[in-house]
């Protein structure tokens, strides 16, 4: 007949650790090349948020940042703003993407401009549901000047950037 098995532990086969005794899907603080995850991302949003901040001083009339009177309280937005933009841009961009991929063909890649537009333009509307946030006044055109230098700005920055060793 059938044995009965011991408790469960025996069965299970013991526990994989990886290099340096760390658990398969744990996050290390570095990695094997040095980098630390997540960098990359807090980098990418401290680049978008010193162009955010630099086109408000190109069209102030147009792009605003509102919400504080204090430097401090100027940067926090930014900072907030920029991190919201990024992440617009990680989720519902690519969705937005792939569903006007024919306007892509057809305009010869132009029609990312208007992408860039409209992920501005979601994120102004989002900060305008609070008293803080950025205020495109103007409309569509304004909206695309802004995320056009706001675009030329991140390709700047990023190319003087140093970028990690594995790219």
């Amino acid at each position: 007949g059938r044995g009965v098995r011991g408790p469960r532990s025996s069965i299970m086969p013991p526990a994989r650790r990886g290099p340096g005794g760390a658990r398969p899907g744990a996050v290390p603080a570095r990695l094997p090349d040095g980098r630390m995850p997540g960098m990359s991302f807090v980098v990418r949003v401290l680049v978008t948020g010193l162009a955010i901040w630099l086109t408000s001083l190109f069209i102030d009339d147009h792009f605003q940042i509102v919400g504080s009177d204090t430097a401090g309280g100027q940067v926090v937005i930014i900072l907030v703003v920029a991190l919201l933009y990024s992440l617009v841009n990680a989720v519902i961009k690519p969705i937005v993407q792939i569903l006007s991929i024919p306007l892509y063909i057809l305009t010869l890649g132009l029609f990312s401009l208007v992408v860039n537009a409209l992920m501005l333009m979601l994120t102004a509307w989002i900060t305008e549901q609070t008293d803080w946030g950025i205020r495109i006044i103007g409309g569509f055109w304004w909206a695309l000047l802004a995320a056009l230098i706001i675009g030329l700005i991140n390709f700047a920055v990023s190319a003087v950037v140093p970028k990690s060793k594995d790219r």
